[in-house]
């Protein structure tokens, strides 16, 4: 019985650290299409 609480604890704490991880790099990704986009716009200025 106790190491089925400690399986299940353990893919809870897996589960949050994917969650977690999958949150970073989405905001990473975001990131780097905000700078694609700042890039754009000043290549349409300096054009």
């Amino acid at each position: 019985m106790a190491d089925f609480a400690r399986l299940r604890l353990a893919a809870r704490l897996n589960f949050s650290t994917m969650q977690a991880s999958r949150a970073t790099s989405s905001a990473s990704g975001a990131r780097k299409n905000g700078l694609l986009e700042d890039s754009l716009e000043q290549t349409v200025v300096n054009i």
